[in-house]
């Protein structure tokens, strides 16, 4: 299986999983020199993950997320697969705000889900090609070899349907807090039903950050982030930033509501900065928040000791590495 390589502004997460009881063999997080621009510090951040961690593998599966980004979820009359390749360009008109020209696409029947035996429910994601062909670059420049490109949504759903912490019928969110994005995704069991991209990320705090403390680096406003007992005046300095997040995850909330009648019984959060943003969730939001395990249900290999401290950070990586 191809490694799961979520590749961030301010790190790398690297999941290595093998065989039909899915052994996680390996994981490696590198944090990037948040001083040197973006293809530099990727550049050194895959030769240091490549060449120090994971010599031997070069087959990667990759994530993109972000604003040339669009996943959707239709539900169409029951046709042949020929017949359906040619009304997906219809749906890209209905759903995706591109071009059709200036995107990929690609669609899934997600048979498990299909309302009945005269309708199916597709997951359909489109991409602009220029993201596309940029994060090829960087990956084939660092002598690395693409296996699949998947969606971050999509890789965060596989980890947390795998990992099966959500009650079977339950509608939850999903939420994970990446370098410069966050991922919203809302499903009942395992059914998905919304996927969307908001611009918020831990960039955003650490640029708060930088500027609050007379200019101080990035990568020292990166570490005033991992202190813990700077919680609560990094709180009230991104408060403003933090409730336009939470205003944007109500009007997510809202669409599921008006559109399938149910209200979100709870949010399971994820990414490198979940312990510091749980509990603010749950006040402002008044639902439960709780941290998830991407690991459960995988057969952890007993020489990875850290791993416990790290698992909330590596659920993107974790669900492209299940990507098939």
């Amino acid at each position: 299986m191809a490694i799961g390589l979520d590749l961030e502004t301010d790190s790398i997460k690297a999941a290595d999983i093998s065989g039909k009881d899915k052994s996680l063999d390996n994981y490696k997080i590198i944090h990037l020199d948040l001083g040197e621009d973006l293809k530099t510090r990727l550049k050194n951040g895959l030769k240091k993950m490549f060449s120090a961690h994971l010599a031997n593998k070069r087959l990667v599966n990759i994530g993109v997320g972000g604003p040339s980004v669009v996943v959707r979820y239709p539900t169409l009359p029951k046709m042949p697969r020929e017949e359906l390749a040619g009304a997906m360009k219809f749906e890209l008109e209905q759903h995706i705000p591109f071009k059709k020209d200036e995107v990929e696409y690609d669609f899934q029947v997600l048979e498990e889900f299909s309302p009945d035996s005269k309708t199916m429910k597709i997951a359909l994601a489109a991409v602009k090609k220029e993201l596309i062909e940029e994060k090829i670059k960087t990956i084939s420049e660092a002598g690395l070899k693409i296996s699949t490109i998947d969606t971050n949504s999509t890789a965060l759903i596989n980890a947390f349907t795998n990992s099966n912490p959500a009650g079977k019928g339950e509608a939850a969110a999903l939420i994970n807090i990446g370098s410069e994005i966050s991922n919203i995704n809302v499903l009942k069991g395992k059914e998905p039903f919304l996927s969307r991209d908001i611009q918020f990320g831990r960039l955003t705090i650490i640029d708060l950050l930088a500027k609050d403390k007379n200019d101080c680096s990035l990568n020292e406003a990166n570490n005033l982030l991992q202190t813990e007992g700077q919680r609560e005046e990094i709180l009230e300095l991104a408060r403003e930033t933090l409730e336009s997040l939470i205003n944007e995850i109500r009007l997510s909330f809202s669409y599921y509501e008006r559109q399938f009648g149910e209200t979100i019984s709870k949010i399971y959060l994820s990414g490198g900065i979940t312990a510091l943003l749980q509990s603010f969730f749950q006040e402002h939001l008044g639902v439960p928040v709780l941290s998830w395990n991407p690991t459960l249900n995988l057969k952890v290999n007993t020489n990875l000791k850290d791993i416990e401290a790290d698992t909330g950070k590596l659920a993107v990586a974790i669900g492209l590495a299940l990507c098939e």
